[in-house]
Protein backbone atom coordinates (compact mmCIF):
# COMPACT_ATOMS: atom_id res chain seq x y z
CA UNK A 1 0.00 0.00 0.00
CA UNK A 2 2.84 2.35 0.75
CA UNK A 3 4.11 2.01 -2.82
CA UNK A 4 0.66 2.83 -4.16
CA UNK A 5 0.55 5.92 -1.94
CA UNK A 6 3.99 7.04 -3.14
CA UNK A 7 2.90 6.61 -6.76
CA UNK A 8 -0.46 8.30 -6.21
CA UNK A 9 -0.65 10.34 -2.99
CA UNK A 10 -4.36 10.99 -3.61
CA UNK A 11 -5.25 7.25 -3.68
CA UNK A 12 -7.68 7.19 -0.76
CA UNK A 13 -8.37 3.44 -0.85
CA UNK A 14 -4.64 2.68 -0.59
CA UNK A 15 -4.36 5.12 2.29
CA UNK A 16 -7.28 3.52 4.11
CA UNK A 17 -6.00 -0.02 3.59
CA UNK A 18 -2.51 0.99 4.65
CA UNK A 19 -3.91 2.56 7.82
CA UNK A 20 -5.87 -0.62 8.54
CA UNK A 21 -2.78 -2.77 7.99
CA UNK A 22 -0.63 -0.58 10.24
CA UNK A 23 -3.34 -0.62 12.89
CA UNK A 24 -3.57 -4.42 12.77
CA UNK A 25 0.19 -4.58 13.29
CA UNK A 26 -0.11 -2.37 16.36
CA UNK A 27 1.79 0.51 14.77
CA UNK A 28 -0.44 3.21 16.24
CA UNK A 29 1.88 6.20 15.76
CA UNK A 30 2.32 5.44 12.05
CA UNK A 31 -1.42 4.87 11.67
CA UNK A 32 -2.16 8.21 13.32
CA UNK A 33 0.28 10.08 11.07
CA UNK A 34 -1.08 8.52 7.88
CA UNK A 35 -4.73 8.86 8.94
CA UNK A 36 -4.28 12.54 9.82
CA UNK A 37 -2.55 13.22 6.49
CA UNK A 38 -5.26 11.27 4.67
CA UNK A 39 -7.97 13.20 6.46
CA UNK A 40 -6.50 16.40 5.03
CA UNK A 41 -6.91 14.94 1.54
CA UNK A 42 -10.34 13.35 2.10
CA UNK A 43 -11.97 15.17 5.04
CA UNK A 44 -15.38 13.53 4.55
CA UNK A 45 -14.10 9.94 4.34
CA UNK A 46 -15.49 8.05 7.32
CA UNK A 47 -12.68 5.56 7.83
CA UNK A 48 -10.01 7.96 9.03
CA UNK A 49 -11.81 9.43 12.07
CA UNK A 50 -12.73 5.91 13.20
CA UNK A 51 -9.13 4.75 12.86
CA UNK A 52 -7.88 7.84 14.65
CA UNK A 53 -10.32 7.27 17.50
CA UNK A 54 -9.29 3.61 17.75
CA UNK A 55 -5.59 4.45 17.75
CA UNK A 56 -5.96 7.03 20.48
CA UNK A 57 -8.10 4.62 22.49
CA UNK A 58 -5.39 1.96 22.15
CA UNK A 59 -2.87 4.57 23.34
CA UNK A 60 -5.19 5.19 26.33
CA UNK A 61 -5.85 8.79 25.28
CA UNK A 62 -9.61 8.84 25.83
CA UNK A 63 -10.07 12.58 25.29
CA UNK A 64 -8.39 12.46 21.89
CA UNK A 65 -10.29 9.30 20.92
CA UNK A 66 -13.62 10.91 21.74
CA UNK A 67 -12.69 14.05 19.80
CA UNK A 68 -12.57 12.02 16.58
CA UNK A 69 -15.96 10.38 16.97
CA UNK A 70 -18.07 13.17 18.40
CA UNK A 71 -19.79 15.44 15.87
Amino acid sequence: FQTAIRLDPQHIEARGLCCAALFSLGRMDETIRLAEASRAIAPKHGMFPVLLAACHAMNENRAEAVRWIEP
